[in-house]
């Protein structure tokens, strides 16, 4: 099979969306009801349902969390439940079967996004590897939890569609639809609102003479920043304050690098120096696919660590042009801006891998052009349209 057109790749996403449908119905049924307070106190899945009930009950602002609204993080997936609840009704079942559709699309759309700049020899192989790499990581794991990367999963690839698009086609209404999607990216995992005052000044450098140019990053910066303005807005009418969402003082990792956890008279700084590098060491391994390092054997992503010699070699290539375009200065900068802030701040580990599991797609992405520079001859190894 050739995925050489978007109506192949529909096809070939059709077909892996009824399978996900059809494997996640058998894993489903009998469609209990699996988060309650007996099952779930204390994770995050049963704050996700409870709070979307609210949402469906008492009103918009979510009036079971009264103060200002940190965790879980995924604020907008709670609205996501709730649409789902209104739908089917308040069984975490159906939103597992959502769930699963939505990962195989996301498989579809990441690939349209991106065809343009791989070769049709690439644009298959790419389709492939996404599909089993995210049913792998994704769809075993978490796509039967209630947590907020099942939704971001399938909104970065909107994102990416629509800003790639938004390029291409000097348009201003993708680009307000570019800075919306990554608004509700940015609610699912607060991490993700770096990418949008870079997104911003990439496209301010990139449509350099471009007479749209004003009107483009005006309406995209104008509709990022309305929809993330949403949590504040949110704060503010329930508890009288708008504060930022994340302390970075009271962050987990660096709590621990800086050795806060300790009772104890804190230790000398070289001391500090040398476990803030051990720990921040094993962190960026872990998200290499040496999973070991903080979690049980089980979890090894030998997978991971290809894609990420790929990436090394697609960087260096890069670079070596000293030109990048646009798609190339958006992805290193997404991979860049998405992980760094998690490996310094947060607990990645928290449930597994899972908060890492959004970047992949990208990776994988970056790992397959950079393969297939290698092994294709040049003219071959790109998609004519990408220059």
């Amino acid at each position: 099979m050739r995925l050489s057109s978007v109506r192949a790749i529909s096809l070939a996403t059709s077909i892996l969306l009824l399978l996900f449908l059809l494997l996640a119905l058998f894993r489903a049924y009998p469609f209990v009801d699996n988060v309650n307070a007996a099952t779930s106190t204390g994770d995050d899945w049963l704050l996700y349902k409870q709070y979307a009930a609210s949402i469906l009950h008492d009103g918009l602002l979510i009036r079971a969390h009264p103060g200002t609204y940190y965790e879980p993080a995924g604020f907008f997936y709670n609205y996501f439940i709730a649409a789902v609840f209104w739908l089917t009704g308040e069984n975490s079942s159906y939103v597992y079967l959502v769930q699963a559709g939505m990962l195989a699309i996301s498989v579809g759309l990441m690939t349209i996004a991106f065809k343009p700049y791989l070769s049709k020899q690439v644009i298959p192989f790419y389709w492939g590897a996404l599909a089993l790499t995210l049913f792998l990581d994704m769809f075993l794991i978490y796509t039967f939890r209630l947590l907020s990367e099942n939704l971001l999963l399938f909104l970065l690839p909107i994102f990416f569609l629509s800003i790639l698009r938004t390029f291409e086609m000097k348009s201003v209404l993708l680009a307000a639809c570019a800075g919306i999607v990554l608004g509700f990216c940015s609610l699912c995992r607060p991490n993700i609102v770096l990418i949008g005052p870079t997104a911003f000044i990439l496209l301010f450098i990139y449509l350099k003479h471009q007479p749209r140019r004003g009107a483009i990053i005006s309406a995209f910066l104008f509709c990022f920043l309305l929809v993330i303005s949403l949590l504040p807005l949110r704060n503010y009418l329930v508890a009288h304050e708008v504060r930022v969402p994340i302390d970075p003082y009271k962050s987990h990792n660096m709590r621990k690098a800086l050795g806060i956890y300790q009772p104890v008279t804190p230790p000398p700084a070289s001391t500090v120096a040398l476990h803030a590098i051990k720990l921040y060491a094993r962190l960026i391994l872990f998200c290499s696919g040496l999973t070991f390092l903080e979690l049980p054997l089980r979890w090894l992503r030998p997978h991971w660590t290809l894609m990420w010699a790929g990436t090394f070699l697609f960087a260096w290539r890069a670079f070596k042009r000293r030109r990048l375009e646009f798609w190339e200065s958006l992805t290193l900068s997404f991979v860049i801006l998405y992980l760094a802030p998690l490996i310094v701040l947060i607990n990645i580990t928290s449930y597994g891998f899972r908060m890492v599991v959004p970047v992949i797609p990208v990776i994988l992405l970056l790992a397959v052009e950079a393969f297939a520079s290698r092994l294709l001859p040049a003219e071959q190894s790109l998609n004519p349209a990408s220059h």
